[in-house]
């Protein structure tokens, strides 16, 4: 348990930041919604083209029995194997970016000198509960997350696979806020949601298409990613305008985001680069990250200036391979 606290310290006082902004949630419409049922017949309509080139899995090519697992058995299993194709993710592209840079000199002034640390789908909340099983207990859950203050820890299995915890906190002006947090799996896919207040702050989720194709979507970006025997061999990323404005403690007026209901994928298959490019038609994309054959392609805008006054200026296209 020591060493648990000890690791965990570090999640919950990043956490701790987060937490405390949510009373100012998104004005986009992020409502609150249960983790939606997964369905086989409620699918994408697919456009036949992955990443790579190669045909994307349909809809219709898996019936409801199919298993999808890729040897994941639970909630904490899926969280793990997701965290493993992030790190697959970030690790590729940041030696891609690395090498862009060290070819320009490593001048930072060059306008060709890539500014980024690419850290997708990253979640400091999500994290917190990556341990939750069907074995998890509510009083090991309170002991943990009272340990750091938080008050209320309610936890419940409503079915295998499927959880909910709620807990409050304290705020310095001594309001308090409630939070929930909807966690679930099945068939080697996962889902997360925390809500403040009754209203979505954050989700995540991981679907497993089946053949070593997964699709992945929070608040502000979606992926299709081809990911075999623990190797990336293409990933398609495509990430939203959205600035968090401090002085404000809120998102810009200008931000976007995906709906945790209205765009779930949770139940779907089948998705693919069309649905990624989702809102390019919209002009609604800040940066495009193509992995493939060997080569990374980052297109996009850069974003100059800060908060409401920021601008977005069209960035050439870069084409990166060893």
């Amino acid at each position: 348990m020591k060493q648990f606290r000890l690791w965990i310290s570090v999640i919950l006082i990043a956490a701790m930041f987060l937490l405390s902004a949510c009373s100012k949630a998104p004005e986009n419409g992020e409502t609150a919604t249960d983790a939606p049922k997964q369905d086989a017949e409620e699918t994408a309509q697919p456009v036949q083209n992955g990443p790579d080139g190669t045909k994307a899995p349909k809809a219709t090519d898996a019936p409801a029995d199919t298993d999808l697992s890729e040897g994941m058995t639970c909630y904490s299993d899926a969280f793990d194997f997701y965290s493993g194709i992030l790190t697959a993710i970030a690790y590729t592209a940041g030696e891609y970016i690395g090498i862009h840079n060290e070819r320009l000199g490593g001048s930072a002034d060059d306008p060709a000198y890539l500014d980024i640390v690419y850290m997708p789908f990253d979640s400091i909340n999500m994290a917190m509960f990556s341990y939750v099983n069907d074995s998890t207990t509510e009083e090991e859950l309170q002991e943990n997350l009272e340990f750091y203050g938080f008050q209320d820890v309610h936890f419940e299995a409503v079915a295998s696979g499927d959880y909910r915890l709620t807990f409050s906190d304290e705020q310095e002006d001594g309001t308090i806020q409630h939070y929930t947090n909807l966690m679930r799996y099945s068939n080697g896919s996962m889902r997360y949601e925390m809500l403040c207040d009754g209203m979505t702050v954050e989700f995540e989720e991981f679907i497993s298409m089946g053949d070593g194709w997964f699709a992945l979507q929070d608040m502000k970006e979606r992926a299709v990613v081809l990911y075999r025997n623990g190797e990336l061999i293409s990933m398609y990323n495509t990430v939203l305008r959205s600035e968090f404005d401090f002085d404000s403690n809120a998102l810009t007026s200008w931000s976007k985001s995906y709906d945790a209901g209205s765009d779930s994928i949770w139940g779907k298959l089948g998705l693919d680069r069309a649905w990624v490019d989702e809102r390019s038609a919209a002009g609604e994309i800040y940066m495009t990250f193509d992995f493939a054959d060997s080569i990374l392609t980052i297109s996009g805008f850069r974003m100059v200036g800060y908060g409401e006054e920021a601008t977005f200026e069209p960035m050439e296209t870069i084409t990166i391979s060893k």
